[in-house]
């Protein structure tokens, strides 16, 4: 279950469609889910992407006129990413999906971009989450300087289960009193609204 700063507060599930796919947008919300998430990376082959963001922004607000939280995720490439979010970010997006997450000047670079586009749109800033996947051996080994690493600058709200964080870095010997802390701190900020942009961490 995942709690967020926003008008739909919990969501306990998440249905993956290819951004592309007018056929599963039409009916995504009469899927039961909690939120959509529109996808541009893996499901869409490479020569589609720009088709599938010219699109974008019309199945963002049907969606989300249907009282859908809608998620986008973007590709991992620098190149793609930008263009991603200059169709993704609108004032109907609850959230940006990141894949593949490297670091904190990651999440950052993203930020800074997400809040430029947010100015320029009039949209309240902070108002679009980030949800940040962490999908490799080198990210996970990196999680907690992530995890403290965006609070710092006041990004990040890592929601995860404290049991899930224990159980997945002791499956890889890691050390995660810093992480569980900075998710705890994290919890009660996000509760506080104290967060600049929610974060999930997966």
């Amino acid at each position: 279950m995942i709690t967020l700063p926003h008008p739909s507060a919990t969501w306990r599930s998440l249905l993956f469609i290819p951004a592309n796919n007018e056929k599963f947008i039409a009916a995504a919300a009469s899927r039961g889910a909690d939120a959509i998430i529109l996808d541009l990376e893996d499901s869409i082959p490479y020569a589609l992407k720009a088709e599938a963001r010219q699109s974008l922004p019309d199945h963002i607000s049907h969606l989300s006129a249907q009282n859908v939280d809608v998620v986008v995720r973007i590709n991992y490439d620098m190149i793609n990413a930008v263009a991603d979010l200059d169709v993704a970010v609108t004032k109907n997006t609850a959230a940006i999906l990141v894949p593949k997450v490297l670091g904190v000047d990651h999440l950052r670079l993203l930020d800074d971009a997400i809040g430029l586009l947010e100015s320029q749109r009039n949209i309240p800033k902070g108002s679009i989450k980030l949800i940040a996947l962490i999908e490799t051996i080198v990210a996970i080994e990196s999680a907690a300087v992530i995890a403290i690493g965006v609070m710092s600058f006041f990004i990040a709200a890592c929601l995860l289960p404290r049991e899930f964080l224990r159980s997945t870095l002791r499956r890889y010997d890691l050390r995660f009193h810093k992480l569980a802390r900075a998710h705890k701190d994290c919890h009660a900020r996000n509760r506080q609204g104290q967060m600049k942009r929610g974060c999930l961490l997966v």
